[in-house]
Order: structure tokens, then C-alpha cells, then sequence
């Protein structure tokens, strides 16, 4: 309940207008993703919350809602910590220091995990080896970071099957 106050409260001091109705853009999730049904969570709480506050939840995914947010076509998305960093400091994925983001709140801690079946014999990153591998498409954070664990590890999309 705590938690549900505070997002309120942070909706209220970022988007409370006059008495004028506001219309907010809201990038959420890839369709299917976690984030479509949080997103829409949120957009009830936060028009119930703000009176004239209308709220149009788009898709999206964690590099593109950084953009999208910077470039004005959103005031608000959701985002992962470690790619918005990398966007504030002007690092690939984003071909230059993005300037009108800020992070309002974590919502939840997010991890990054790598999941195999027992008979595929992974043990470690290097048993990835020619094995089929399944990621998020390219553009999503989830993508950018297996991307970079393989760099880490001596490997590469070239280096599966």
C-alpha cells in the first residue's frame, strides 16, 4: 500500500495540472510483456488520482521509451535504470546524450537471467557455445544486456547455433 501511495504521489507532483483537463502519452511494453498490464495499472491510478488527467498508454520497451520520452512524442515511460544511465551518459544504444529524462521512481528490482533446461548441459556462459539461444528482439534492454553478458564472456550471436 505504501508503494501504491508513493507512485500516486509522484503521478501528482509530475503530472498535476490547473483545473484544465491534460493529456499525458505513456509508453509501456512490448504487447504480451509485463509491463502492458502494469502500464495500465498505473494510467487508472493516476487519472483517478489527478482529476482531468487523460492518459493514452502506447508500446514500447525500455531503450525506445528513453527516446521517446527525450524526443517529446512521451511524457512518461517505463524504463530499466541500467539503459537510462547509458542514455544520460551518451552510450550505445543511443546515438547521443538523451537530456530531457529523469528517473522518477523504481517500481521493482529487475534482474537478469539466463535459464536452460538440466539436459541442454549449460553450466556456464562458455557451455552457450553453439547452442540455440532465445532473447528479446533488438531494442529492448533485455537484448542490449545478453548481448553484452556474451561480449563478457568471449562470445556473440555468431558464436551459437
Amino acid at each position: 500500500m505504501k508503494f501504491q501511495k508513493t507512485l500516486v504521489a509522484a503521478a501528482i507532483g509530475l503530472l498535476a495540472a490547473p483545473a484544465a483537463a491534460q493529456q499525458v502519452t505513456f509508453m509501456t511494453g512490448p504487447q504480451g510483456g509485463s509491463w502492458i498490464p502494469l502500464g495500465g495499472a498505473l494510467k487508472g491510478m493516476w487519472e483517478k488520482a489527478v482529476p482531468g488527467l487523460n492518459i493514452t498508454q502506447t508500446p514500447g520497451a525500455g531503450i525506445s521509451n528513453v527516446r521517446g520520452v527525450d524526443e517529446g512524442k512521451a511524457q512518461i515511460g517505463l524504463a530499466n535504470s541500467s539503459t537510462t544511465v547509458d542514455g544520460l551518459e551518451g552510450r550505445a544504444p543511443y546515438p547521443k546524450k538523451v537530456t530531457k529524462v529523469c528517473q522518477l521512481a523504481n517500481l521493482y528490482p529487475q534482474y537478469f537471467q539466463v535459464v536452460a533446461l538440466a539436459d541442454a548441459k549449460v553450466n556456464s556462459y562458455a557451455d552457450l557455445k553453439g547452442k540455440s539461444l532465445v532473447t528479446q528482439p533488438k531494442g529492448n534492454t533485455g537484448e542490449l544486456l545478453t548481448e553484452l553478458v556474451l561480449k563478457m564472456n568471449g562470445l556473440s550471436y555468431q558464436s551459437l547455433a
